[in-house]
């Protein structure tokens, strides 16, 4: 009759045993996919804010090329400027 009842109290510790090491393993991961989260999220948003910022760089250089051009044409020997 002993025997049974160490083997049960066993038992129980084991089960509060591998009881709490699935709820700290659980935490633990549910932090590692939420911090994961975060870094692909601040990655997106500097993939989307290098791309906005090139744009806007190749934009503002179109624009100052093309009136670069209008006036170096104008100011030539038989531009509209004469």
């Amino acid at each position: 009759m002993l025997g049974i009842s160490e083997q049960a109290y066993e038992n129980l510790w084991q089960y509060f045993a591998d009881t709490m090491e699935w709820a700290w393993t659980t935490a633990d991961n549910e932090a590692d996919r939420q911090a994961n989260l975060a870094i692909a999220s601040i990655n997106a948003d500097a993939q989307r804010d290098v791309a906005k910022f090139k744009a806007d760089y190749e934009s503002s250089n179109a624009v100052g090329g093309f009136i670069t051009d209008i006036l170096s044409t104008g100011l030539m020997p038989g531009g509209f400027l004469r």
